[in-house]
């Protein structure tokens, strides 16, 4: 992994991306280049995230650091100084949500949906497990939008149902 850190955050991404998930990686060749590295960053961000909850030895202490770096990510109005995002893939999504007007609260639900996985929840009913299909994939769907540029109501439930 070492050899990632000179990368640059997009030859990062790229290769995130290729390593996890072909189809992705496939299916991304067929946008432009900025769009293609946009996707890829932002891929790369989630998995990124889900890889720290998931494979991490401390969940919760994971989950606390990513809402940290959300908070240096999206800095709110009322912070005196924003704080640079810790990595340069955080600071590329950065920049990205900014130019794609990706809102905060799509990455907020997807680490709403790590905490649902590392809570242990169970889903007594059909709505709840919806709840936490939409926090895990249907907003990754809905920031990619963002990225294509899509802003249609009804293209956006899609991406959402399809994410």
């Amino acid at each position: 992994m070492t050899a990632l850190v000179s990368m640059a955050p997009a030859a990062i991404a790229r290769e995130t991306i290729a390593h996890h998930s072909k189809s992705f990686a496939l299916a991304s060749r067929l946008l432009d280049e900025r769009t293609r590295d946009q996707t890829a960053v932002v891929y790369t961000f989630c998995r990124r995230a889900d890889d720290a909850v998931d494979l991490g030895a401390d969940p919760r202490r994971a989950l606390e650091g990513l809402r940290r770096e959300l908070d240096d990510i999206f800095p709110s109005s009322s912070l005196i100084s924003a704080r640079a995002p810790a990595d340069r893939v955080s600071a590329a999504f950065a920049d990205i949500a900014r130019e794609r007007g990706i809102p905060r609260r799509y990455p907020d639900e997807l680490l709403a949906g790590m905490a649902m996985d590392v809570d242990d929840t169970r889903y007594a009913t059909l709505g709840q497990l919806r709840l936490y299909c939409h926090r895990v994939a249907g907003v990754v769907g809905l920031m990619m939008s963002h990225v294509f540029g899509v802003r249609d109501n009804d293209a956006l439930v899609s991406a959402a149902q399809l994410g």
